[in-house]
């Protein structure tokens, strides 16, 4: 835990690491080793000449060879703000039992790559601190930072592209330790897995607020989940380009909202020396739309397939979302290029059967088309053990999306040994290969039916797909994502 000391705060640094007060005079910086010393004595005691304030108990945690610190005696801090203190437990912080802890400048030690340099006893008395200080210097100045923006993991409001964010920005330290990694966003949010930067503001976080945190610390790369790289930011970004379905359907987009992704877009083309897209769709986009180099261009597909250990809400949810009997599941935001009313008419040719739509509103006339039908149940947003229930009983799942930039609910449900049935469009035949039967028209809601028909009925088919589908999935998971996607930021800031 870091805080920063007010006037009356302050506190010893971690990592055996010894600083000198800048007013301190020689005199002053050579005192005395306390008596005793040499025989262990007095060995729990803190100089009370450095000027620690108030009190700062350490952590009881403490290697065999390593004594009790104890605690610092009050004393008032001649420049405000001028300390910090880390706590952490005594086997990293490095004290034996003859060490002395001294306060050292607030900026020395700022983050984990640092502690690298690990000094396990150094006498402040001794040159050897001189050459800790200088040691830390270089080593900052070799290691590259790198800004995350991770406002999109913390929305309420979870598509592919929020998901995108929290997994992989919770892997990308572990993925490059030799980089130092600072990761920002509006508004906090448990489980993210990262020392997180809150900085609220209302509305344009990433165009306004973002630059402005940015601009306090020395950024050698910026990298952008979601493709918005700040007009104002200077210096080097990456972003990754999920789709470009704005392009492709316009129509589901507001004026509004089509040319702030459009100019958005353009920037980041014309900003980044290299650009991610998730899919060689995607990229193919790039390149037709916007007319970017295929070479400036790196594929990096989402994960999501990995065989991990799932949560279920209990059986009797079903009945409380009134679905009873066999049932076709869409999952999805609700807009028109997932294309609901196809699937709907297709499931309507079919007797018994109901389609289960589990995604956001976007499109509300759209919604209450589909709830006039009662052939269809609209769930709206649903928690990911209610998710992992409807995956569960699901007949089929149908993807019939008129365009996607990935296309993750094909991949889930692969992973979950369901048999798919989607359009063979955009990138969908590239996450779902041979393991899913296509559509080659999305609008044709009679094909849609027959294979629909196929994927409830043929018993070999189902057994085939259930899997191949889970071996197929298992190729997609976030740690290869995150690997990817960190090999490209190394590629950005050499």
């Amino acid at each position: 835990m870091r805080r920063r000391l007010e006037r009356r705060l302050g506190g010893a640094q971690p990592g055996g690491k010894v600083g000198r007060h800048p007013r301190r005079g020689p005199e002053q910086e050579q005192s005395k080793v306390p008596a005793g010393a040499e025989r262990g004595e007095g060995r729990d005691q803190v100089d009370a000449r450095h000027r620690l304030p108030d009190r700062a108990p350490l952590p009881s945690g403490r290697p065999d060879n390593a004594a009790a610190v104890g605690q610092a005696q009050v004393r008032r801090l001649e420049h405000a703000g001028e300390l910090m203190v880390n706590a952490r437990p005594h086997d990293e912080l490095g004290v034996d039992r003859r060490d002395e802890v001294v306060p050292a400048r607030v900026r020395e030690l700022r983050d984990p790559i640092e502690r690298r340099v690990h000094v396990k006893a150094v006498d402040s008395h001794t040159e050897d601190a001189g050459l800790v200080h200088r040691l830390i210097i270089i080593r900052r100045l070799l290691t590259k930072t790198v800004a995350v923006d991770l406002n999109p993991a913390t929305r309420e409001v979870v598509t592919g592209t929020e998901v995108f964010a929290r997994e992989v920005g919770s892997r990308l330290k572990a993925e490059a330790p030799e980089l130092r990694w600072r990761f920002f966003a509006s508004r906090a949010r448990a489980g993210l897995g990262v020392d997180l930067t809150v900085v609220p503001f209302p509305r344009l976080w990433s165009q306004v607020r973002l630059p402005v945190a940015l601009a306090r610390d020395h950024i050698d790369l910026l990298f952008v989940p979601a493709h918005a790289i700040p007009f104002a930011w200077p210096g080097k970004a990456l972003t990754v380009v999920h789709d470009l379905a704005f392009e492709r359907h316009p129509h589901a987009y507001s004026t509004t909202q089509r040319a702030y992704l459009q100019l958005t877009t353009r920037w980041a083309a014309l900003r980044c020396p290299l650009l991610i897209t998730v899919s060689e769709s995607t990229k193919s986009d790039l390149v037709a739309l916007y007319g970017v180099d295929a070479q400036r261009i790196r594929v990096v597909q989402l994960g999501g397939g990995e065989a991990l250990g799932r949560t279920l809400a209990p059986g009797s949810r079903l009945a409380e979302l009134g679905l009873e009997g066999a049932f076709v599941l869409q999952v999805g935001r609700i807009e028109a290029r997932k294309n609901q009313v196809a699937a709907l008419a297709a499931v309507e040719r079919l007797d018994g059967v109901t389609l289960v739509v589990a995604g956001s509103e976007r499109d509300g006339a759209l919604a209450a088309r589909l709830r006039a039908s009662p052939r269809c149940r609209v769930l709206g947003g649903v928690d990911q053990p209610t998710l992992e229930l409807l995956y569960k009983h699901a007949g089929a799942v149908v993807v019939p999306s008129l365009y996607e930039g990935f296309g993750l609910p094909v991949l889930e449900a692969m992973a979950r040994g369901k048999v798919v049935v989607a359009a063979a469009v955009s990138s969908l035949p590239e996450v779902g290969g041979d393991a899913v039967l296509y559509v080659d028209d999305p609008g044709d809601a009679e094909a849609l039916a027959k294979a629909l028909e196929t994927a409830l009925g043929d018993e070999e088919l189902r057994a085939r797909l259930g899997r191949t589908g889970p071996e197929r999935a298992a190729k997609f998971t976030w740690q290869r994502c995150a690997a990817g996607v960190a090999a490209v930021i190394r590629e950005v800031v050499a």
